[in-house]
């Protein structure tokens, strides 16, 4: 059994004031300070492969009060994603962590673009700190052009490793971690083929997290009625 629940964060008023601006109501910011502490690290999969070029997608213009739905590709709706998640964790501290599941590899400079970036992970020293990160997340997503297969097992392998040493401190604070997986369907293998057996990695390394403290979430980034299917 997880040890008692970690007490709820005191939100600062600038933090207050941001998210009233993004449209959440009171409600919703005390469950936000709730959880705060509740879940120290996030970890954020997302797919990049070629597929994600798809426009089948949408994205939000505005607040929760006055949203503006725009046609878009799967890759631009996890960047809009990525971007609003990012600046998300910078304000409210959160430790916040994106992977992509597929090298990017250069941008048009001939720079290596980075596989893994972050927003206070580790914390920075002052508050330009912290938009100096979200702004870092925001490039790098913006320069990624997605190409390649969705092997999602092996990354979701590699997470739980990285997970099993904070599991009982975890467990004993009454604490978890969240992995979100962003993708737009079905696992393939390195070479892109999509069987049973991909699938069945793909189904035994989710069910690995099943005795973990961590909480799965699955953000589909199309409005193919198969893949929902």
């Amino acid at each position: 059994t997880g040890g008692p629940k970690p007490p709820a964060a005191q939100l600062t008023q600038n933090q207050i004031q941001f998210l009233d601006q993004k449209g959440f109501s009171s409600g919703m910011i005390r469950s936000i300070s709730k959880n705060i502490n509740a879940f120290p690290l996030r970890i954020w999969l997302l797919d990049n492969s070629s597929s994600m070029l798809t426009r089948d997608s949408h994205i939000f213009s505005g607040t929760t009060k006055d949203l503006k739905r725009i046609d878009a590709s799967r890759w631009q709706e996890v960047q809009t994603c990525v971007g609003h998640h990012a600046e998300f964790s910078g304000i409210l501290g959160l430790t916040t962590r994106f992977t992509t599941i597929n090298a990017p590899g250069r941008n048009g400079f001939g720079q290596i673009i980075p596989q893994t970036v972050g927003v206070n992970d580790p914390p920075p020293f002052s508050p330009s700190g912290i938009q100096a990160q979200i702004q870092t997340v925001r490039e790098t997503v913006e320069q990624i052009r997605p190409s390649g297969a969705t092997p999602l097992s092996g990354h979701i392998q590699a997470i739980y490793s990285s997970l099993q040493q904070m599991a009982p401190r975890l467990q004993a604070q009454g604490k978890m971690v969240t992995v979100v997986l962003i993708t737009d369907g079905l696992p393939s293998d390195k070479s892109g083929f999509e069987n049973d057996v991909v699938k069945k990695q793909f189904i035994d390394a989710l069910r690995s997290f099943e005795s973990m403290p961590v909480n799965i979430v699955v953000r589909l980034c199309t409005d193919s009625a198969e893949v929902f299917d």
